[in-house]
């Protein structure tokens, strides 16, 4: 399984600390970065904006998105998802049609799964082998209604299609789940929220965020999620799950 370390794109420090600590794996997001080149280095999933147009109402142009992957060629980037499935549709289309280098990843929303819209994903995984999900960060959603999404979704996909996990790093799902994928930026916590995932004690929490400069507690989390990466790829060869590139 493999951990996006996603936000903070394009920073020279923040992307030096990710090496530093042996982190290939990176996401960031076009509606970020606009016209400035993504991080070089890593293995780099880009993100169109969907999120944006989708929950904030702004236009994303899907031609100058294609231009924008044909001139930096990113390894893999999401489609452009709005809320009208037909522009969804023409849009990842266009990306298809006009976008030579760059592997485009769908994605599946929770919205569509309550709607009980099973074929959209059917339809995916005949299409593409690296399909995401997304619809659940910052969402609402209680465990339940979670944990019947991912069962949805891996009962079709089971462990033969690779799914991305968009904002997805309860360990809680990657332990029962076969994610190819999922991206985070939990990492970044310690200098925004002085929080730790690494750090269970909560007075020791708030002596680090007090005491330590932010970028050592930053790099104790990334140390932390490369560990969770190791470990959830090593749990599910053991059931017999290999991914590869």
């Amino acid at each position: 399984m493999n951990i996006h370390f996603a936000g903070a794109d394009g920073s020279p420090r923040y992307n030096q600390l990710l090496t530093d600590c042996g982190i290939v794996n990176r996401l960031e997001s076009y509606w970020t970065l606009k016209k400035k080149q993504p991080s070089t280095g890593f293995k780099l999933l880009l993100d169109s904006g969907g999120f944006v147009a989708r929950t904030k109402g702004v236009t994303i142009s899907v031609e100058t998105y294609a231009n924008y992957l044909n001139k930096f060629k990113p390894i893999f980037a999401f489609e452009l998802d709005v809320k009208d499935r037909d522009e969804t549709l023409s849009n990842r289309k266009h990306l298809l049609d006009n976008v030579k280098e760059t592997k485009i990843i769908p994605v599946y929303h929770f919205s569509e799964y309550r709607v009980g819209d099973v074929g959209y994903l059917k339809d995916m995984i005949q299409q593409f082998d690296y399909v995401s999900i997304g619809g659940v960060a910052n969402c609402g959603l209680n465990s339940t209604e979670e944990k019947r999404y991912f069962d949805f979704v891996f009962n079709i996909t089971q462990h033969i299609h690779k799914v991305h996990g968009l904002g997805i790093t309860d360990t809680r799902y990657l332990k029962r789940y076969p994610f190819y994928s999922v991206d985070s930026t939990s990492w970044l916590s310690p200098g925004r929220f002085g929080n730790f995932k690494s750090v269970q004690d909560d007075n020791f929490a708030g002596f680090l965020a007090k005491k330590r400069h932010y970028l050592v507690n930053i790099e104790r989390e990334v140390k932390y999620w490369a560990n969770i990466q190791k470990f959830m790829t090593e749990l599910w060869n053991q059931k017999g799950v290999y991914w590869t590139d």
